[in-house]
């Protein structure tokens, strides 16, 4: 059974959650994490948790999905609210029918509010009311309708879990409480405070996960345990923000990923998640985080392209190949513009697009085909900007020809000459006032010395010849 939170089942670290938002509001830091070692994932994990561990938790006797394998608990949320959603956003083959029938089972059943809890809905940006309250467990085997009676399945209890209660859960002792919190305001449009539970996160996460308070001061099986659907949020949250990822942090939930396509739920310090359960929770939110992460997209540089047509107006054709490096099922935008303009050559929303050294999924090596009338100027030349996933390139499509420029003309051979003329009439000039300048200080230094022997008026009469000469 999940463990039940309260507002009150913590030690009392009021004032480290004061002294913790002080800090956040001087920061939005990411730490980077240290990537997972020693792991291969699987091949199309995310094909393999729809394919595989998924509809072998499937219980006929209630059309909803157990817990996790072995486990004789059913939980109409999170579970089974999660898993429809999820399995349409991300599994495109093999049961196309099983969330369609969860979906009929939990709508048929009035009990539980059609699987909505108040905080799990945000993850397919459904409102919910912020705060978000403590839970609330409610048994409902005695009135959920029983479809048949396979005896193998028969030992088994229905929950539904609810966000009803009157304590308040705190997103700064919650990893997955200020991730809820931030995909609600960011789905109000209130990014910055989005962006204040995205800090908390981020301080939270250490480079290995998320280290809440439930990591550090919890029961004795969670103290010390990271929990892989924490990280999940993390990343979604990061995502539906528009902030930077930690390196590493997907492969570290591709390395929670077991044989059978589930996600386990916990890991220690040194990534091992031996002891732990792979459950629908985990492995559902796993799925939708590494979903919505942007597609790591080759672009093969050999584009094809062709324009025919004269006149100002000609048809542009291209043929974009490209492929994905990682190892998980994603979604691609493909988006061709003409030269520097806004002007789009073609856009095509692609499904499925995997690695190509694996098997498995809708489109391994995958292209694109556009066709597009476009303005067409002769005289200079064009190129295609093409956009697939978070990848881009440039392509030339056309050169202009080479029109030579006749060469700069020469100066007259007279200019040097004349630069000459004036050059020197200005040094002479400049010489000539300076030799009158030295000279009449000269005269007016031997006057004054004069003055001692010299009477008034044979001053006055010096004076007189002095301004006679200059």
């Amino acid at each position: 059974m999940k463990t039940q939170r309260t507002s009150e089942s913590r030690p009392n670290l009021k004032f480290l959650e004061n002294a913790l938002l002080a800090v956040l509001a001087l920061s939005l830091i990411t730490p980077l994490l240290v990537p997972a070692q020693g792991f291969t994932p699987l091949p199309n994990p995310i094909k393999n948790a729809c394919d595989n561990f998924l509809p072998n938790l499937f219980n006929p006797n209630v059309w909803l999905l157990n817990e996790a394998l072995g486990s004789h608990s059913i939980f109409v949320a999170s579970d089974n609210l999660l898993f429809p959603r999820a399995f349409d956003l991300v599994c495109y083959e093999g049961h196309p029918s099983l969330a369609d029938e969860i979906r009929m089972s939990v709508n048929q059943n009035p009990c539980c509010n059609q699987a909505n809890d108040s905080m799990h809905e945000a993850v397919f940006g459904l409102p919910i009311p912020l705060p978000i309250h403590t839970a609330n467990l409610y048994n409902v085997n005695s009135t959920w309708r029983n479809y048949c009676c396979y005896s193998s399945y028969s030992n088994y209890t229905v929950y539904y879990e609810n966000h009803n209660g009157t304590g308040i859960l705190s997103d700064a002792v919650y990893g997955d409480v200020a991730a809820y919190t931030a995909l609600e305001l960011e789905r109000e449009g209130n990014q910055t405070a989005a962006l204040r539970e995205i800090a908390i996160l981020n301080w939270m996460y250490d480079g290995r996960g998320i280290a809440d308070d439930v990591y550090r001061y919890g029961s004795p099986g969670e103290r010390g345990m990271y929990q892989t659907f924490k990280d999940a949020l993390y990343l979604l949250a990061l995502t539906e923000t528009g902030q930077r990822i930690p390196t590493g942090l997907e492969k570290t939930i591709l390395s929670m990923q077991g044989q059978d396509g589930g996600f386990h739920t916990g890991y220690n310090l040194e990534g091992n998640y031996t002891g732990t359960e792979e459950n629908v929770e985990t492995t559902t939110l796993s799925m939708l985080a590494l979903h919505s992460v942007p597609a790591h997209i080759y672009i093969e540089g050999a584009i094809y392209f062709n324009i025919t047509g004269t006149g100002s107006v000609r048809a542009v054709k291209t043929n974009i190949w490209f492929f994905n490096l990682e190892n998980w099922t994603v979604d691609v935008d493909v988006t061709a513009y003409w030269d520097n303009t806004t002007e789009i050559i073609g856009s095509e929303h692609i499904t499925d697009v995997t690695n190509t050294a694996q098997s498995g999924g809708a489109c391994y090596h995958c292209n694109a085909f556009f066709t597009h009338n476009v303005t067409f100027d002769p005289s200079i030349s064009h190129f295609l900007r093409i956009y697939a996933g978070n990848s881009s390139t440039v392509q030339l499509v056309y050169r202009a020809p080479y029109m030579p420029t006749a060469p700069p003309s020469s100066a007259p051979y007279w200019y040097p000459l004349l630069g000459a003329v004036i050059a020197t009439t200005v040094l002479l000039l400049v010489y000539k006032r300076k030799r009158t300048r030295d000279a009449r200080t000269q005269r007016l230094a031997n006057l004054s010395t004069a003055r001692i022997w010299l009477t008034p008026k044979a001053v006055r009469k010096r004076l007189r010849r002095s301004v006679k000469a200059d």
